[in-house]
């Protein structure tokens, strides 16, 4: 039976601010455009958010309504009608629109997949614990039998971290939620394009820069007018 897919992306930004040139509203706008043929492609649905709302359930029991752990419940509530809810975020663009879905090597236990960060590859353990992290810039959530337990713990915890990239890393690396988190290759949802490292100017280096073979590429760590600059100049015709 053929997955029913959703692709989700959106943008929020404070009150009055949607319109600057250099919002994230518009650089979700310039992203867009792939993610709809993406999309369209593969006759996938797609969910573009402007406004993430509030936690109206208290299932974070968290006193603020933080975007981020936002993003991910509302990917989790999306799974309640699909079989598989990509999230790509709004400062990620697809370039490679050969990758099918099934690529991105789906099975029945693994409930949530992301792609090593972009300065890891693999675990290690360094003397005091794991070093390397995996982004949650981009993500999916498989609807497996397992899907309740990992919305179950994933809420339970998220009251203790302040963001929620560093509550799903530690809950991969202490918990047994490992079993059901699969990590992809940085080309799947991780890829980061060289020109970043430039900007960045602190002696960083990518692991397995952008190119044309990879999912997508995110411009991870520099400001809205710099992605927005970066975009139009080196990745327009993607745009």
């Amino acid at each position: 039976m053929k997955k029913r897919v959703l692709v989700m992306t959106g943008a929020s930004d404070p009150e009055g601010k949607s319109e600057e040139e250099y919002s994230y509203s518009r650089l979700l706008n310039l992203t867009l455009k792939s993610k709809i043929e993406y999309c369209s492609k593969y006759n996938y649905d797609i969910n573009i958010i402007r406004n993430f709302g509030i936690d109206a359930k208290n299932d974070l029991q968290r006193s603020d309504n933080h975007l981020g752990f936002l993003r991910v419940l509302r990917v989790i509530d999306a799974a309640d009608d699909y079989d598989v809810v990509m999230w790509v975020d709004g400062d990620s663009i697809i370039t490679n629109q050969n990758y099918k879905i099934e690529d991105f090597q789906l099975d029945e236990v693994n409930t949530f997949y992301a792609s090593w960060d972009w300065m890891h590859k693999s675990p290690y353990l360094n003397g005091v614990g794991y070093a390397h992290y995996f982004s949650l810039g981009n993500f999916i959530i498989n609807k497996t039998k397992y899907l309740s337990d990992f919305t179950r713990v994933f809420c339970e915890a998220a009251k203790h971290f302040p963001e929620e990239q560093h509550t799903l890393n530690t809950l991969y690396h202490y918990t047994p939620l490992k079993n059901i988190i699969k990590i992809l290759d940085h080309k799947f949802l991780g890829s980061v394009p060289i020109q970043i490292e430039k900007i960045w100017n602190d002696h960083k280096k990518l692991i397995d820069p952008w190119n044309e073979n990879c999912f997508l590429a995110h411009y991870t760590g520099i400001s809205n007018k710099e992605r927005i600059e970066m975009i139009k100049q080196d990745f327009n015709q993607y745009i």
